[in-house]
C-alpha cells in the first residue's frame, strides 16, 4: 500500500527531490514480481552478493572517481536469468551513490565460468537524484575446487553506467569484483 506519509519521511531522509505517481510505483511494482515470481523448476533461487567498483568518470571530468562498494540480491526465474536488485555507496564520498535494478542474462549454465550481460536501470541517489542505467559484461566462478560447496561464487566484471543529468555524467566501470552466495 503506498503511503505519503512514508514517502515524505523516506524522501527526507534520502533526499529525493520529486515524487513517483502512484500508478508508476504500482506499475514497477507489477513488472517486477511478474519477472520474479513467473518462474519455473530452477537449480538456483537466489543469490546475495559483495563487491568492489573501481570506476572512470569520462563525462563531464576525466579522472578516476571514487571507490564503490555494491551489495546486490537476485532472484531467479530461469536457470540462465535473474531479476537483480543493488545498491552502490561510495567510500569517500555519496557521489556514487545509487540503487540499480534490472535483469541479468547467464550465457550459458555450465556451473563452472559463466559469462553473463546485465541491463540495469539506475537512480543515482545524490546531487540531483537523476535516472540513468548501467550495462555489464561479467564472468561469474564456482569456487566449489576450494571451498567443496557449489553456493559460494566469485565476478569479475566490466561496463558503464550513464546518468541523464546537465551535464550528462558517464563512468566505465574499469572493473567491478566480489562474491556471492547462491540459494
Amino acid at each position: 500500500m503506498y503511503d505519503d506519509r512514508m514517502f515524505g519521511i523516506m524522501s527526507g531522509f534520502y533526499g529525493f527531490n520529486r515524487r513517483l505517481s502512484k500508478s508508476t510505483v504500482k506499475s514497477l511494482s507489477v513488472i517486477l514480481l511478474a519477472f520474479t515470481f513467473s518462474a519455473g523448476a530452477v537449480d538456483r533461487i537466489s543469490y546475495v552478493s559483495v563487491s568492489t567498483m573501481f570506476p572512470y568518470e569520462l563525462k563531464p571530468e576525466h579522472q578516476y572517481t571514487d571507490i564503490t562498494q555494491s551489495v546486490q540480491f537476485a532472484v531467479f526465474f530461469e536457470n540462465t536469468f535473474a531479476s537483480v536488485f543493488g545498491w552502490d555507496l561510495g567510500v569517500t564520498d555519496s557521489h556514487r551513490m545509487g540503487f540499480t535494478a534490472g535483469l541479468q542474462w547467464y550465457l550459458n549454465d555450465s556451473n563452472r565460468i559463466d559469462p553473463y550481460l546485465t541491463a540495469k536501470f539506475l537512480y543515482k541517489l545524490s546531487d540531483a537524484n537523476k535516472f540513468g542505467w548501467r550495462t555489464t559484461v561479467g564472468a561469474e566462478w564456482n569456487a566449489r575446487p576450494i571451498s567443496n560447496m557449489d553456493n559460494l561464487r566469485f565476478f569479475v566484471e566490466s561496463g558503464a553506467s550513464f546518468v541523464f543529468d546537465t551535464p550528462q555524467q558517464l563512468w566505465f566501470e574499469l572493473i567491478h569484483v566480489g562474491g556471492s552466495w547462491h540459494f
